[in-house]
């Protein structure tokens, strides 16, 4: 082999889907209001449960607007060199997504997939996902 490092690359998976925390909002005010940290969303009112994947048509038939969405994760043992990615499957239409107050990414398309690298700033312990 020429002196090449064999070199295993482990792969682990966690998924998201499940139970999430959804607020609407149909003012759009949630971005001025800062709605994308933690602590900030924990304290809105009306906040409901839906399953991912899914659409919130589930809980509000005909809801047209913007909604925010949170899920909570654990991560642990994450090594130095690890590249961490999120697969989002699809999201209609405009997602704006912050990973433990930070923003990570922007995507735009109508139930398209996109994948974002959040290796600086997912963190072992408790994760806060807000889109």
């Amino acid at each position: 082999m020429n002196g090449a490092k064999n070199m295993s690359v482990l792969r682990q998976t966690i998924t998201l889907n499940g139970s999430w925390q959804i607020a609407f909002d149909p003012e759009n005010i949630g971005f001025e209001q800062g709605w994308f940290y933690p602590d900030r969303f924990a304290e809105l009112p009306g906040v409901e449960k839906v399953e991912v994947p899914s659409c919130w048509e589930t809980i509000r038939e005909d809801y047209e607007g913007v909604a925010w969405y949170h899920k909570s994760f654990e991560f642990s043992e994450i090594r130095e060199d690890a590249n961490i990615r999120i697969h989002f499957g699809a999201v209609n239409y405009i997602a704006d997504v912050w990973l433990n107050d930070s923003p990570v990414g922007h995507h735009e398309g109508g139930f398209t997939p996109f994948e974002l690298d959040v290796s600086d700033v997912v963190r072992e312990g408790t994760n806060h996902l807000i889109l």
